[in-house]
């Protein structure tokens, strides 16, 4: 689905991870840690969608700081992604409803619609259905 010519939406994945924090990062004063993603992900009530510019360079994101003992009990992270996460959306799906639990976007794509859009009720729909 196309918000405009150049932003497109479509489900998040791990490989959006690093991106989608940066962007909470800069829009919270407090924000999920990457694992709290991961956990999401795998949620089967929740729903995570970002929104894509096609057009835009791939942002550069602060590497993850690894422990010492971090290897053993992560399992390996997948390539970041190729696109450029502009926002994302989450939400719990419980009967018929969608509870946004988060909402944000990079702070130069702010005031044009992408939030909103981006976790539309159709925008959902249409992204549930094809992961069917």
């Amino acid at each position: 689905m196309l918000i405009a010519a150049r932003y497109q939406v479509r489900t998040m994945t791990a490989a959006d991870i690093a991106q989608v924090a940066a962007i909470e990062r800069e829009s919270f004063p407090t924000s999920w840690p990457q694992t709290a993603y991961r956990r999401e992900l795998a949620n089967r009530l929740a729903r995570y969608i970002v929104a894509v510019d096609s057009s835009a360079a791939v942002p550069e994101t602060s590497p993850r700081p690894r422990s010492f003992l971090g290897f053993l009990r992560r399992p390996p992270e997948p390539p970041p992604t190729t696109d450029c996460i502009i926002g994302y959306v989450g939400m719990w799906l419980m009967v018929d409803e969608a509870h946004i639990v988060a909402i944000a976007v990079r702070e130069e794509y702010r005031r044009q619609g992408i939030g909103p859009q981006a976790g539309n009720h159709k925008s959902v729909n249409e992204l549930h259905d094809r992961e069917r």
